[in-house]
């Protein structure tokens, strides 16, 4: 039976493995996250501190090392927000000072944009004093995180700070969120104060104004009214652009509604018929049919190139529906112009029928649209199929692989 020394001996190294096993686990846990800085103020502040501020502190660190070299969990991000939100100007600056290598870690780039946020909440030009220097100046995105409670608790102020400031993109950034502000708040008066406050929010604000008051009739209206009211051709033009925007995925009937009161708005009077054209393309755009039927009925105004690019691009995509339409329609006119522009266009480009290292979906389209063709105006089409290369007369006559118009649905 062992003596007692031998027994001792076991225990002290039973619990020197269990405990260099545990500083093993905890010095990975650490760095993972990366160490704490230690530096004479975090000593003191810990000596000096209320009980209270150092365990939160504390607390927070215990979620930068959970998440280590991860992003913080949606709990973790949840937990440490909870904590930040109660945090002073000091606390926050503890925080910072003891998060190591800044931004290097995903975990400790969330806390910093949280704490810089709070900061933000109380002392603005002080945390974005902050934000420009080392570490935190190596990412950009630090100074934009200030902007939002900058300018929910003080825009004015945020105002005269970024017309000293010599960061375009700042600048820029602001001038968007400041119009974001002002749209939402007093839209009445918000193209007024970016004219007289802040010129370089006047793009926002007029991008912004258009998506806020697009949806009615009478808010349309208003829109109108204050742009007019400027004289800004400008910004009216600005205006016109983002609409168009506002009612791509509308009914074509509402788009072209649209048109007509812009029409009689009086603005930018030589932008009203392009106006109503572009946003006739773009309402139609996923509307193919629709698009075409609208470009051949006269008071569309659109010309002969507009109406059979309208077809090609149709039939590119969706070759049963169109020629499906022509039979239904009559009108197989759309049908040779479109065989002749596209094989033209592909012999210029040296096409050779089945060129493995050509997209095909356009050669398949084309030959079935000339196999429409010839069956509505046999000797037209023929005799056209002659001035061509016999090789592509033969890929021309053969008979392909014709899905349906509910095949090409399903694709």
């Amino acid at each position: 039976m062992p003596g007692w020394k031998p027994k001792l001996a076991l225990v002290a190294l039973t619990l020197g493995i269990a405990t260099w096993t545990g500083y093993r686990a905890e010095r990975r846990t650490m760095d993972a996250a990366g160490r704490p800085s230690t530096t004479l103020r975090s000593v003191v502040r810990h000596v000096l501190a209320p009980k209270s501020r150092t365990d939160s502190l504390a607390r927070l660190n215990a979620l930068r090392h959970s998440a280590g070299r991860s992003l913080p969990t949606p709990r973790e991000v949840r937990e440490s927000w909870e904590i930040i939100r109660a945090f002073t100007v000091d606390d926050i600056q503890a925080a910072l000072a003891e998060i190591p290598d800044g931004l290097r870690r995903p975990a400790n780039q969330v806390l910093v944009s949280m704490l810089f946020y709070r900061w933000a909440q109380m002392d603005p030009q002080a945390a974005m004093t902050a934000a420009r220097q080392p570490p935190y100046s190596e990412v950009r995105d630090t100074p934009y995180i200030i902007l939002l409670p900058w300018i929910q608790s003080d825009p004015d102020g945020l105002i005269r700070w970024v017309k000293s400031s010599q960061d375009d993109l700042l600048r820029n950034m602001a001038a968007h969120n400041i119009a974001q502000h002002w749209v939402a708040t007093d839209p009445d008066h918000a193209l007024a104060r970016a004219k007289a406050e802040f010129p370089e929010a006047e793009h926002s604000v007029v991008l912004t104004l258009t998506r806020h008051l697009s949806g009615t009739k009478e808010s349309r209206q208003k829109l109108f009214q204050m742009l007019a009211s400027t004289g800004d051709t400008r910004l009216q033009q600005r205006c016109l652009s983002q609409l168009r925007w506002c009612f791509q995925d509308q009914d074509p009937a509402v788009a072209l509604a649209v048109a007509d009161e812009v029409a009689a708005s009086g603005l930018v009077p030589d932008r009203a018929e392009p106006f109503r054209k572009e946003l006739t393309h773009i309402a139609m755009q996923e509307r193919p049919q629709e698009r075409l039927e609208w470009l051949m009925k006269p008071e569309s105004q659109s010309d002969p190139d507009s109406r059979q690019n309208a077809y090609t691009s149709w039939a590119a995509e969706h070759p049963a529906e169109a020629i499906a339409w022509i039979q239904q329609n009559d009108q197989v006119d759309f049908l040779a112009d479109t065989v002749k522009r596209i094989t033209y266009h592909q012999l210029r480009a040296g096409w050779h029928p089945g060129d493995a290292a050509r997209d095909g979906r356009w050669e398949n389209s084309t030959h079935r649209q000339f196999l429409a063709w010839r069956a509505q105006q046999p000797a037209a089409a023929q005799e056209w199929l002659q001035t061509l290369p016999a090789d592509i007369r033969e890929a021309f006559t053969a008979a392909p692989n014709i899905p349906t118009a509910e095949d090409e649905a399903t694709q």
